[in-house]
């Protein structure tokens, strides 16, 4: 099995707060990078590591990982909203392996 792990910064506040124009231009570069280096990889499934911004977490009941056995985009700052493509058994397959391994995991549906 190939493997192929991608890690990019990201701000949902483009077009809203925008910095100087040399630096945008070099962070659309970085983007368009990482879109042809993943395309190129061709992936059959990803796993997509991101922070939920505190939409479904808070300090008090936050735990260390959270799986997304399920996903629904809330659509804000102007991106996609609506139901994510998430192979169900896969990722309960990959919580149970983590937990096994006594990481200490929540899921989410």
């Amino acid at each position: 099995m190939n493997a192929y792990l991608h890690c990019l910064s990201h701000t949902p506040l483009v077009g809203y707060v925008d910095p100087e124009q040399a630096v945008l231009d070099e962070v659309n570069g970085t983007i368009a990078d990482a879109r042809a280096r993943i395309a190129a990889f061709d992936p059959e499934l990803v796993v997509l590591f991101a922070p939920d911004h505190y939409n479904g977490f808070f300090y008090d009941v936050m735990p260390p990982f959270c799986l997304g056995i399920g996903a629904t985009a809330i659509g804000d700052f102007s991106s996609a909203s609506g139901v994510l493509p998430v192979p169900t058994a896969l990722a309960e397959a990959c919580a149970h392996a983590v937990m096994k391994e006594g990481i200490d995991l929540a899921v989410s549906y």
